[in-house]
């Protein structure tokens, strides 16, 4: 086997944690794993039924082809945002990179095999959004043979370019003679402008679509959205000149990238962990509580690495953008539940606002990775003089910290925008709130229950591991939950205050829930954790 090949194999195995599979233990090896791949089929499916209500959205508004043009723009933002949170860990701050430097291997093959686990973490990404539509768009059209090669080549060929752009990017940020917190904290704004510049767009495709014939709206703002995808469109509908410039556009910058930055690969690394020191420095020495001492140490990490802030205030950005859309957008007098019943928009609108915030802000706290992300540095901190409530308040204060000004940012908004009852301004800051507060203890629990921390690349504790998935999945499940409960106790009481007021109870009483687990369980695994 080549060095490549090899290189490519253990890297998938550590990525996978194969070994730990057939050799762990069959408690914590493969009940995880087993677990993870069902809820892979899983969200598969419900992706698939997501893209077919959208192909039925585009057929009915007779744009057949709405259903691909959405599935290429939305995988390549998807790959971008991805490309940009994990280009610089994977290609050229790797953690194992001075073991494999130490081998007998050229750098330029290090970099490629690098280049390749980034590929398919993107491809896997793709996966989900890309091959339903792929299937979806046969129901409505007449397809051959030529549109499943050309569809294939075009999902491989997809993530190429953004990886180019951002990889480039980064590369040439490596060469930067400035200090590499600074490097850091730039990287930290450049990711998170870009997200919401994403989301911006995004929200601006449907808010100018109007309301006549929507989806051939959202299909024509799609098109000039991103021209790659229009091409690589274009092409799977039989204008093949049109895809021969897609695959340029998206093979040539991708080579032109591998082969400069591959060149100068260890050069670039050195210069990306370039310092500044100053000789002369008058060191100050203040005295400051333990909790303040963890919790600044806890915001440095956190802002230190980009992937970790893209990561969990996308959420966030999210239900500030989608709940400020709902108020604008918001046109109907009656909504229609089904079965006859009939709310006034102006009783369910801040019902929406309230549910929008409230999963939106919780669906990525920082809390799933906090105790991972320790890595080999927490034996330091379990032979320190702490006690077990001031590291887990550190670590909860972060997660407060990043996502509850949103909550306050929308608060002030729809005073402003909107014209709701007293309690109903309550209820926005309220429930969102307590429901963050909720979900952060969640997440801790479960990186208690399952702490990884050999890991070689922190993105993939803060994006890939079942803590994470978990918190997720738990933060979604509330969107049934507090739905039927805010409508349910409406249509049953006929006043709003009472339901915003059973509903607040009824996440308080989760809340003394999920604090005493933290409390009792949650310390046992912390000091069942082996440094």
């Amino acid at each position: 086997m080549s060095k490549l090949g090899i290189l490519l194999k253990y890297g998938t195995i550590n990525t996978l944690r194969i070994n730990r599979f057939f050799k762990g233990k069959k408690r914590e090896g493969k009940g995880p794993i087993i677990l993870l791949l069902v809820l892979g089929i899983v969200f598969f499916v419900i992706a698939f039924i997501y893209m077919t209500i959208y192909g039925q959205m585009f057929h009915e508004g007779g744009v057949d082809g709405g259903i691909m043009v959405l599935a290429i723009n939305l995988g390549s933002i998807i790959t971008a945002l991805t490309s940009a949170t994990n280009t610089n860990a994977y290609l050229f701050n790797p953690k194992d990179f001075d073991l494999l430097m130490a081998m007998p291997v050229k750098p330029r093959t290090i970099f490629l095999s690098k280049a390749i686990d980034l590929l398919i973490l993107n491809y896997v990404t793709l996966l989900y959004i890309y091959v339903p539509s792929m299937v979806v768009y046969t129901f409505y059209n007449d397809v051959g043979f030529m549109y499943f090669v050309l569809a294939i080549i075009a999902f491989f060929l997809i993530p190429l370019l953004p990886i180019a752009v951002f990889g480039m990017l980064s590369y040439l940020f490596g060469f930067l003679k400035i200090s590499l917190k600074v490097k850091k904290i730039i990287r930290t704004i450049l990711y998170l402008a870009l997200v919401i510049g994403i989301l911006f767009v995004s929200f601006s495709i449907s808010s100018g679509a109007g309301d006549e014939n929507f989806a051939l709206n959202i299909y024509n703002n799609l098109v000039k959205v991103y021209y790659p995808g229009y091409l690589a469109y274009e092409g799977l509908r039989g204008d093949y000149l049109k895809y021969l410039l897609f695959i340029a556009i998206s093979i040539v910058p991708f080579i032109l990238f591998m082969a400069f930055a591959s060149r100068s690969y260890l050069k670039n690394k050195s210069n990306d962990n370039y310092s500044v020191s100053s000789k002369n420095k008058e060191i100050k020495i203040k005295a400051s509580s333990k909790i303040s001492t963890l919790l600044k140490k806890e915001l440095r990490g956190y802002f230190t690495l980009p992937v970790y802030v893209a990561n969990t205030v996308i959420g966030p950005i999210m239900g500030v953008i989608g709940a400020i859309f709902i108020m604008i957008r918001s046109k109907a007098d009656f909504v229609d539940l089904g079965d006859g019943k009939l709310v006034e928009m102006s009783v369910l609108l801040p019902f929406l606002v309230v549910l929008i915030l409230s999963v939106a802000s919780s669906m990525s706290p920082t809390t799933p990775a906090a105790i991972s992300l320790e890595g080999k540095n927490m034996w330091i901190i379990k032979s320190s003089p702490i006690n077990y409530k001031d590291i887990i308040n550190s670590k909860l204060f972060v997660s407060y910290i990043v996502t509850l000004p949103f909550i306050f940012i929308v608060l002030i908004i729809s005073l402003i925008i909107k014209r709701f009852e007293w309690y109903e301004y309550l209820a926005i800051l309220l429930i969102p709130a307590v429901n963050v507060i909720i979900i952060s203890k969640i997440g801790l629990l479960f990186n208690l229950n399952k702490v990884i921390l050999d890991f070689d690349n922190p993105a993939k504790v803060i994006k890939q591991t079942t803590p994470v998935l978990f918190t997720m999945l738990i933060s979604f499940a509330l969107v049934p939950f507090l739905s039927g409960l805010l409508i349910t106790l409406y249509l049953i009481t006929k006043i709003k205050i009472v339901s915003y007021l059973v509903t607040l109870v009824v996440l308080l009483l989760i809340y003394i829930l999920v604090s005493v687990l933290l409390k009792k369980v949650g310390k046992k695994k912390y000091e069942k954790i082996v440094c």
